[in-house]
């Protein structure tokens, strides 16, 4: 009886392992939200940021290929690499916009102090 009821649940995990992954769509909207984000901050004027936010929106892009070819589990990954890469190229963009100013602030004491 007990190895019955095993085969059972072993079954029950097969069954549910091999269960189709689908794309989380709020994981899609928080990945387009965070792409935005980073081109209002100004990702596309910093190369730095501007390649990573590229990323961003080719596996948004990619992913959306993924799950229409049945791929849900390549798809989510591919989301959730964007999201990460979106949230990288604010980071660079802002980065960039802090070391800008600090190099003005650095040369308006110099000029200051001669």
């Amino acid at each position: 009886m007990k190895v019955a009821a095993l085969g059972v649940g072993v079954s029950a995990l097969m069954f549910v392992g091999c269960a189709s992954v689908h794309l989380r769509p709020d994981s899609v909207i928080q990945a387009e939200v965070s792409i935005a984000g980073a081109q209002q901050a100004g990702a596309d004027a910093n190369p730095h940021s501007q390649l990573v936010l590229k990323y961003a929106t080719d596996e948004v892009a990619q992913a959306r290929i993924a799950e229409k070819n049945g791929d849900g589990e390549t798809a989510q990954r591919l989301i959730d690499r964007a999201q990460v890469d979106a949230e990288l190229a604010l980071a660079l963009a802002r980065q960039g916009q802090a070391e800008a100013v600090a190099k003005r602030a650095t040369e308006d004491a110099k000029s200051v102090t001669q």
